[in-house]
């Protein structure tokens, strides 16, 4: 149910590969098709059995990092309080949604060389984001220049060839 959740109220996470693990450090298989398999051929074209698209395959390395939600509830306000016997469930749905903000917080901005002590930096310091691990990556610096064709073609350039055609 934990991971329904944190699917269910996050936006990037849902499209995002979950596996359950058993170990902390382990190989994850992974393929990948890169370029595109579709052509545009005349009815009685033949395709060479070398010509046909294959996957590559593949590993990526996990190695797990423990994080940890907590809260507690006062047994008066379990006791006393508006819902009766559904607080602790909207309870639940309330730290659910938080603990999948953090999540999406953590993939986008998460930086291991951060030294604060707020609540986010503590979280943010786990691990390196998307945003940390792309920084700089085909980046194409322009110097201050407006944007013009040239530049759009260097950007073409410096993209990976399986994104070139998207």
């Amino acid at each position: 149910k934990y991971a329904q959740y944190v699917k269910e109220y996050t936006e990037i996470v849902k499209v995002c590969r979950f596996e359950r693990l058993t170990q902390p450090k382990f190989d994850l298989d992974k393929m990948f098709v890169g370029e595109p398999i579709t052509q545009s051929v005349e009815e009685t074209d033949v395709i060479a059995a070398a010509d046909y698209a294959r996957p590559k395959y593949g590993k990526v390395a996990i190695a797990v990092k423990k994080l940890r939600s907590a809260w507690s509830e006062t047994t008066m306000s379990l006791q006393a309080n508006l819902e009766q016997e559904r607080l602790e469930d909207s309870l639940e749905e309330v730290y659910m949604k938080r603990i999948a903000t953090d999540y999406e917080d953590l993939a986008w901005n998460g930086d291991s060389s951060n030294v604060g002590t707020t609540p986010r930096d503590l979280l943010l310091k786990r691990l390196d984001g998307w945003s940390k691990l792309t920084a700089g990556a085909h980046v194409i610096d322009a110097g201050g220049a407006s944007i013009n064709r040239h530049m759009w073609s260097e950007a073409i350039r410096a993209m990976p060839k399986m994104y070139a055609n998207d």
